[in-house]
């Protein structure tokens, strides 16, 4: 468990690793809580694929963003950096809960935030329930904005078993050639 209530993480560079960020939650018990601070101005090498620059959440992980802000975040501008993204990465069955913050100006294949969980043909069949393994996001309250993507949602993607639900809050000024 982690618990960010001030300072920051930032400079990371040439983060590397699939469902690798500046801050990595991996696991079904694995929890990060952001009530205030700033995690900004981290980098991913190029050429990396499936990962975040500054949070990337993986494998059942939780995180809730209570506060703070997440920013600045570059991976490579590119239509084929698959799955990275320039904020938080959601991936393989992940969950993040946005109460308030600001995630802005994150840059990547997908810009401020990344939902994903691609499913492998070989192992899921049709009409089996995915349920247990959706990457989620909820937004209650908080900022998205100024994000910018080479592929899609410069605020959120939404790929492959994912799913996100929004009861407030703002998106807002995010590019994207598509979404």
């Amino acid at each position: 468990e982690l618990v960010m209530n001030a300072g920051s993480v930032t400079g990371a560079r040439k983060v590397s690793g699939t469902n690798r960020g500046a801050v990595t939650v991996k696991g079904k018990d694995a929890t990060f809580t952001l009530n205030d601070g700033t995690i900004t101005d981290n980098h991913r090498e190029d050429g990396a694929q499936f990962g975040a620059a500054n949070v990337a959440l993986t494998d059942g992980a939780t995180m809730v963003m209570n506060g703070g802000e997440i920013s600045k975040g570059q991976t490579r501008y590119s239509p084929y950096a698959y799955g990275e993204a320039g904020g938080i990465g959601i991936f393989n069955g992940a969950h993040l809960t946005v109460n308030g913050g600001k995630i802005t100006d994150n840059t990547g294949w997908a810009g401020n935030i990344n939902v994903s969980h691609w499913l492998n043909e070989s192992s899921v069949k049709p009409g089996d329930d995915t349920t247990d393994t959706r990457s989620t996001l909820e937004i209650n309250d908080g900022e998205i904005s100024n994000g910018s993507a080479a592929f899609g949602g410069g605020g959120i993607n939404i790929f492959g078993n994912a799913q996100v639900t929004m009861n407030g809050g703002n998106i807002t000024g995010n590019r994207a050639p598509n979404g």
